[in-house]
């Protein structure tokens, strides 16, 4: 052999680092699969992603199919979902306690391929997240006492965009819709009447197609608005076949309050007439008229996070 001959380069050995069970399950709450991949099974943490993925879209394609969102069926896909990702978690950590200390780092071992399925699944999330706030379903904070006593200033509410696909508004419906006065503002409203009926106000009293509604005292309390100087009274109002309350206040200065008497007017053709419950205090179709039903963009059903009374969270009566 010549004592002159070259040798190349020695293969380097593969590199040996220990698994951490508990960088595996902080892995994994960052994204179930992920500290799957950490402990070298790459197979069962994409999978794991993929399993996880899917109940958001379950959820999302079972209100389609039902084109309402209830909060039961919300519920029972996030609760699934948050134990699949603690079933992945559990199973990360015991991956990790059962990996050998001398275990050998395989190519996706990599802070950077970790960075890159976090970035893709992110990414995602963000399109998804898009998706059911423009078609299924919108959060919204209310700034206003407009619709007292049933929504709050300060309640979060939820507003189902699916509800009209099928169906129109019905009377006693909370519906999303711009203002008409100012496009870039929602608004929230009560529908009160349909198209062909006509709506009248005398001394507070709503009356359609010429029958004053029929008004049930919730009690003899009087009612005060928080932040107003008003107190007034709750009733039920019966109109149709919905029920639902509305507050008649009166304020220390009458000019702040909304006319006790209006119309009467006919609702035109695929039109309806919306009311906020807060009667006198609510700018509706009786300063902007009756609303297109085709400009409704959803229905409010659902109140999560109340501005006061734990008591009021869960449907919108």
């Amino acid at each position: 052999m010549n004592d002159n001959q070259e040798i190349g380069p020695i293969p380097s050995e593969p590199k040996e680092r220990r698994r951490h069970p508990w960088l595996a399950v902080l892995l994994s709450l960052l994204l179930p699969g992920l500290g799957q991949v950490y402990c070298g099974k790459i197979i069962n943490g994409i999978t794991i992603m993929f399993i996880v993925a899917w109940f958001p879209f379950a959820w999302m394609m079972a209100t389609l199919k039902t084109q309402e969102v209830t909060m039961s069926m919300t519920l029972f896909f996030l609760g699934i979902a948050l134990l699949a990702m603690v079933v992945a978690a559990i199973d990360a950590y015991r991956q990790a306690r059962r990996i050998r200390p001398e275990y050998r780092l395989k190519d996706y071992n990599h802070w950077a391929v970790y960075a890159i399925l976090i970035l893709i699944n992110t990414g995602a999330s963000f399109g998804y997240a898009g998706f059911l706030r423009d078609r299924i379903i919108q959060a919204f904070s209310v700034p206003t006492h407009s619709m007292y006593p049933t929504i709050h200033s300060g309640d979060r509410i939820l507003a189902g965009k699916q509800a009209y696909l099928r169906a129109d508004p019905q009377r006693g419906d909370i519906v999303l819709f711009p203002n008409p006065q100012e496009r870039k503002q929602a608004y929230v409203k009560r529908v009160v009447a349909l198209a062909g009926d006509t709506v009248e106000i005398r001394n507070d009293r709503l009356a359609i197609n010429g029958e004053p509604l029929a008004l049930e005292p919730v009690s003899s309390d009087t009612a005060a608005l928080p932040h107003i100087a008003v107190s007034g009274q709750i009733f039920w109002e019966n109109n149709g076949t919905a029920r639902y309350k509305i507050f008649l206040g009166e304020p220390k200065e009458e000019k702040s309050r909304t006319s006790a008497n209006f119309g009467p007017i006919v609702v035109p053709p695929y039109h309806c007439f919306v009311m906020g419950d807060n009667r006198n205090f609510s700018s509706d179709s009786r300063h902007f008229g009756p609303i297109a039903v085709a400009s409704i963009r959803g229905k409010f059903t659902y109140c999560y996070f109340p501005a006061d009374d734990w008591s009021r969270l869960g449907p919108l009566e």
